[in-house]
């Protein structure tokens, strides 16, 4: 956090013996110390440089992540405006009227709306902006834009013909508006000005070489501050509550974020104790939407993006080793089950004597039969369905789970080639009747014979 300024300690040691009268406004909280009318005109300069600079982002009403508190003292002799500084909660300031928020100042708090209220752009057009609106002229609801600063750099100068030339008056908003979204320089410059980012250039150095730097008027916020600033007893310091960073140093994050919810910090580190992938992200996301700017949310918005996706890629492995474990399951069912019934099948035959037993297999013994013509063949996945079309009736679905466990006569495996079966072939099977709903077939094949 930057120290506040030394002038303060002379504000802080006047607060203790006269509060003041308290002015607010937006994210202005202007305390009086010399009497109601100055500070009554510094926020009106105030506020009518919000609304001109927020405008020009598309954010009339633009907003500062801490309250920026004012001071406004009687004028001291040889004693400068101090600077905008941050003290832990807030941005904090000393001046003596409205003509001593100077350049410098303005452009402290253009800095302070860009990274509240702005995505990232291109470095040139913030300096160019900020430069710009540092000599903002306030005069009421009068508002003059365009006068040059003592150093005219090529960026100011760059801003301030696009802002104030009547080529492209008008039309600054929409680069800016395009810069915004991501767009690229030159379709961002033709939307904007039907020009190249080179035509541009080319264009400036004649505006530089001339010398010439008009002022345009702009539409000022339509304030009356003699009875549009409500003067209000300023608070003692021991009556405040907790500040959301009291809060967010004693850990209560949530408190934080309902203390002051334009912070994104509390929001941002909520969002990282969120074990649910998608509502890290959402919280990530939401953090962004306060604090464009802010380079640890966007990288950890790519981290939290590029997580998700191992995540689902990781889900669909998942999903498809179960879906072969489950199809090897139903597999090794469907032969036991074949081998229960061959047992079934042989209940009450003698025993064999199996020291006087050939070399030779006779096959299982199943109960069922069709004979007709072999239409086709369907592969599934390891298993083979036949179709068998009998004389004069409806085609017979039969499942062979194991092709090894089948007998074939008349024939080889490669006689069962999946597809339609051209031409179709006369078979004869028997078979374990056992109806399949799932695959439509109404038993398992036992022994294939090609006639």
């Amino acid at each position: 956090m930057v120290r506040v300024a030394a002038a303060l300690v002379y504000v802080s040691l006047a607060l203790a013996q006269d509060r003041g009268t308290l002015f607010l406004s937006g994210p202005f909280e202007v305390y009086a110390m010399a009497g109601e009318r100055p500070a009554r005109e510094v926020l009106n300069k105030l506020e009518q440089f919000r609304h001109a600079f927020g405008t020009l982002l598309g954010q009339p009403d633009a907003a500062s992540i801490w309250p920026i508190r004012v001071w406004v003292v009687r004028p001291q002799r040889d004693a400068k405006a101090a600077a905008l500084a941050f003290a832990r909660d807030h941005w904090e300031m000393t001046v003596s009227s409205a003509n001593s928020v100077d350049a410098g100042i303005l452009k402290q708090l253009g800095r302070i709306f860009l990274e509240a209220n702005a995505a990232p752009m291109p470095e040139w057009v913030d300096r160019g902006l900020l430069d710009l609106f540092s000599t903002l002229e306030v005069s009421g609801t009068r508002v003059t834009l365009g006068a040059p600063p003592p150093e005219r750099s090529r960026d100011w100068a760059r801003m301030h013909m696009l802002a104030v030339h009547p080529d492209y008056s008008g039309k600054l908003r929409v680069l800016l508006a395009n810069l915004q979204r991501g767009a690229d320089l030159e379709p961002s410059f033709r939307n904007a000005f039907e020009k190249s980012p080179a035509e541009v250039e080319k264009q400036l150095d004649g505006y530089l070489a001339a010398g010439v730097f008009g002022a345009i008027p702009l539409s000022g916020k339509p304030l009356q501050p003699d009875r549009d600033f409500e003067a209000r007893p300023a608070p003692p310091p021991d009556k405040r509550p907790p500040s959301a960073a009291d809060l967010l140093e004693a850990g209560d994050l949530a408190g934080a974020a309902r203390a002051n919810p334009r912070w994104a910090e509390p929001i941002y580190r909520l969002a990282l104790k969120e074990t649910d992938p998608e509502k890290r992200l959402a919280g990530i996301k939401k953090a962004i939407a306060l604090e464009p700017r802010n380079p640890r949310y966007r990288e950890a918005l790519a981290q939290a993006v590029e997580q998700n996706r191992l995540a689902l890629e990781e889900a669909e492995r998942r999903r498809k080793e179960e879906a072969r474990l489950e199809l090897e399951r139903l597999r090794d069912e469907a032969l036991r089950r074949i081998r229960e019934a061959e047992l079934r099948a042989n209940e009450g035959k003698p025993r064999v004597d199996e020291s006087k037993v050939v070399p030779w297999w006779d096959g299982p013994q199943p109960t069922g039969h069709v004979e007709g013509m072999l239409q086709r063949v369907d592969c599934i996945g390891g298993m083979l369905r036949l179709v068998v079309a009998p004389p004069g009736a409806k085609p017979v679905q039969l499942m062979i789970r194991n092709p090894s466990q089948v007998v074939l006569e008349g024939g080889g495996t490669s006689t069962l080639a999946c597809g339609p079966q051209k031409p179709p072939r006369r078979i004869a099977i028997q078979y374990f009747p056992q109806a399949d709903a799932k695959l439509g077939t109404t038993g398992e094949v036992a022994v294939v014979e090609f006639k």
